[in-house]
């Protein structure tokens, strides 16, 4: 665990970090955008309230030689809160990888809306996507989780439409 510390710079994922399971580094001044190759075996992603900037999409899914998208890692849970110049759009997280039971993105400046392919995160648990630019309407297919998802907060967003 290295949360709460001064530590400064890039955030890498290099030598003993590529073995981790779970990464937790909330609280800190890394800079830069987010590590790209996530280890193969990382669970557990938490850099809350750091400084880091874009490349979300791009570090969770990696393209293939033809173009199409392939899951290069195991996450579960992304915790990425208070980074606020992190941006991107919401659309693009469920895009590729749909194996999250955890996702909590509040105050990332994340633009977008809820794709409909949200409902083949069978495994989503806690959704939170507080305080964004998020829009549009909460997908129908939210409902396919009504059976897992426990915590779900779109609040302070530009979401409308019914539910």
């Amino acid at each position: 665990d290295l949360s709460q510390n001064s530590l400064t710079g890039p955030f890498v994922f290099d030598g003993p970090f590529r073995s981790l399971k779970g990464m937790y580094a909330s609280d800190n001044g890394f800079t830069g955008t987010m590590p790209r190759g996530l280890p193969p075996n990382l669970n557990e992603l938490d850099l809350s309230r750091n400084q880091l900037e874009g490349g979300l999409v791009e570090s969770l899914c990696a393209t293939s030689s033809s173009g199409s998208s392939a899951r290069t890692h195991a996450l579960q849970s992304l915790k990425l809160d208070g980074n606020s110049k992190l941006g991107g759009a919401v659309d693009g997280l469920f895009s590729c990888y749909t194996g999250f039971q955890t996702i909590s993105l509040t105050s990332c400046g994340l633009g977008g809306s809820i794709p409909s392919t949200i409902g083949q995160s069978t495994g989503l648990v806690e959704l939170v996507l507080a305080s964004n630019d998020v829009t549009g309407t909460i997908p129908s297919e939210m409902g396919l989780l009504s059976t897992l998802l426990l915590t779900l907060d779109v609040s302070f967003n530009r979401l409308n439409g019914t539910i």
